[in-house]
């Protein structure tokens, strides 16, 4: 329900949706606005949109689909990216992508207050599931949510995937002392580290990783 009422918001912005096909054969939705306010009527109906319930967060950026990297305005949920970008003062070039959609390959977003990165991508290339990149470096650490990092608490310590040398492991577990662990062993085999498990926390654990490669 709370879907279908957002969609109508959306629907009710007045223009003439047409499709497009660019040079490098990706498709995406362009937008003839015959209302100059569009922009204003968009990020209204997103607002209303987070008080229906939806986590809804914005910010300048890119979206990568297929092998189309289009920059703009980015607007998110926990189901589907909107990304809307000015093409002149008449007319607005609007996208949307459903996160579990394959062909949608990363979404990259920085908060317009403070430029706060937020970036999705897939871990895998066949999982329908967006994840949040934590760290990159020798070994990449993902979560599961979509939203800025500003301290320890934001990140989902019950699901935590890890990445190197095309190796992926689900480190997901209900007791976050386990998935602590099983993070330090790759942490010190990668890195060539002794950090005990009994002797750091999480908070000073994600201090170290900014500070690794």
């Amino acid at each position: 329900m709370k879907r279908k009422l957002f969609f109508s918001l959306l629907l009710s912005l007045r223009c003439l949706i047409c499709f497009a096909q660019d040079n490098s054969g990706g498709h995406a939705l362009r937008a003839d606005v015959v209302d100059p306010s569009l922009n204003d009527s968009l990020e209204r109906a997103y607002s209303q949109a987070i008080g229906l319930g939806l986590q809804v967060r914005q910010g300048g950026g890119y979206i990568v689909y297929r092998n189309d990297t289009i920059w703009g305005e980015v607007f998110i949920n926990q189901h589907e990216v909107t990304l809307e970008k000015r093409m002149d003062n008449k007319h607005n070039f609007i996208v949307t992508h459903k996160l579990n959609d394959l062909k949608l390959k990363t979404v990259m977003m920085y908060n317009n207050s403070d430029k706060k990165q937020l970036c999705l991508t897939r871990v895998k290339k066949d999982d329908k599931k967006m994840m949040r990149v934590i760290h990159e470096g020798k070994l990449n650490i993902y979560d599961g949510r979509i939203d800025y990092i500003y301290k320890p608490e934001d990140i989902d310590k019950n699901l935590i995937v890890i990445a190197y040398d095309k190796v992926v492991d689900d480190l997901s577990s209900f007791l976050t002392e386990n998935t602590k662990r099983d993070l330090i062993g790759y942490i010190n085999d990668i890195y060539g580290l002794k950090i005990n498990p009994r002797e750091i926390t999480w908070k000073g654990l994600l201090v170290k990783l900014d500070m690794l490669d």
